[in-house]
Parts: C-alpha cells; structure tokens; sequence
C-alpha cells in the first residue's frame, strides 16, 4: 500500500494530475472577480520595472497581477496552466492588453532567448519535482535579457503545510490532490545560483488564501 501511495503521489505530481487540480478550483468559482486587485508583490516588483518592461508571468491564476503590469504601460504575457484560469482571465480582463495563454512549463518555454525584461512567478514555482524546477529556473534565466530580473515568491519549509500529506520528495507533499514543493532560503539561493547574480532571498510569513503560511521570495538579476 506504500508503494502505492507513493506512485499515486508521483502522477499526482506530474502537470497532468495539477491541471485537473486546479482546473476543478477554477471552475469552483469566478477567478476573474475573486481577487480585491493586484498582489502586494505585484506592487513592489512594478517600482522596479522600467517603461514598456516586457514581463511574463508564471501561473497567471485570476489574471489581476498580470492586469495591473499592463495598466503600468508594460507589455505582458501571463501563462498558467489551467484552462479555465486562462478562459476566465481572457474574459475578464479583455480589454488589458494582456496575452493570457495556456502552457505546460513544466517543459522547455517556447521563447527565443532574451524575449523577456521581468519573469514574475507569485505562488507558481513550487509544484515541481528538484530535477524539473532545475530545468525550468535555466529556462528562465535564457529567455530573460541579461541583468533582466526574476522575482519569485514560493512557499516556505516552515510553512505550517509542509510534512502533510504523502511525500513525494524531499521537501514536496501531495495533501488532498495538492502538491507543494516547499522551498528554504538555502535552496533557493542554490537554484539562482548558476543563472543569476545580486540574488535578495527573504522570507517571511503571511497569509495565503486566508491561512498563516511562510514564504520565500527571491529578486535576482540573470547572469
């Protein structure tokens, strides 16, 4: 039964098994109008942008943050995995200016290098495997600009989530069809580590979706 748990939680950990995760919390309710407005590290990260920046955002969700770059006057194209979060956002925020699209990028991203001033990723860098959130870190740091920068938020191993649930790997559970790959400062900075330079990793705690959690975030700038 062991054995079985842990495949379970594998194919649970694959995008495939995500996207009809998070697919069902999409359709669940209206993501479009559920959000007040634009993250406090949407917020922060547009201080630092400068004009007609070209941003992609990783895991979109309801679109606001992606919106609120645009209203900046910048060029934004916003993925997520999730069908509807990418249906849903399309509709709502019709008239932004924002590119919403679908896209698995658990897999080599489809931009040339340099495409990009700013890769933003609020809450979506934490559902991967060690060997694939590797992968997917040198993929942004190709299609970033040099000394373009990366911002990343991902949840924390001191997170009161972390240990629930089935292990999948060191630091990554499967809890109710969820999986979170927790992150510490020291992985982080090692992840950055071979793309990126002036790397700033903090963490705090917060709140996400009305429950105390912790974080880590990162700005760092490629290499």
């Amino acid at each position: 039964m062991a054995r079985l748990g842990e495949q379970r939680a594998l194919e649970a950990g694959t995008m495939t098994g995500q996207v009809h995760h998070w697919d069902g919390l999409h359709s669940a309710r209206d993501v479009g109008t559920s959000r007040d407005g634009p993250s406090t590290l949407a917020k922060e990260t547009a201080r630092f942008l400068d004009a007609r920046a070209r941003v992609l955002e990783l895991g979109c969700g309801a679109g606001s943050d992606a919106a609120y770059f645009a209203r900046e006057g910048h060029e934004v194209l916003a993925l997520d995995f999730s069908a509807v979060a990418i249906r849903r956002a399309s509709r709502h925020y019709a008239d932004s200016g924002v590119e919403f699209r679908e896209a698995d990028f658990s897999r080599p991203l489809d931009f040339p290098p340099g495409s990009f001033d700013l890769v933003y990723s609020r809450l979506s860098l934490h559902y991967f495997t060690d060997e694939v959130t590797r992968a997917l870190v040198g993929e942004l740091a190709r299609v970033l600009v040099r000394n373009g920068r990366l911002v990343v938020l991902c949840r924390s191993v001191a997170d009161p989530l972390w240990g629930r649930g089935v292990k999948i790997e060191e630091d990554m559970f499967r809890l109710d069809d969820h999986v979170r790959h927790f992150f510490s400062v020291g992985y982080l900075r090692e992840l950055l580590a071979e793309g990126f330079t002036q790397a700033e990793v903090t963490e705090f705690r917060g709140t996400a979706y009305g429950r105390e959690s912790a974080f880590v975030k990162a700005v760092a700038r490629r290499k």
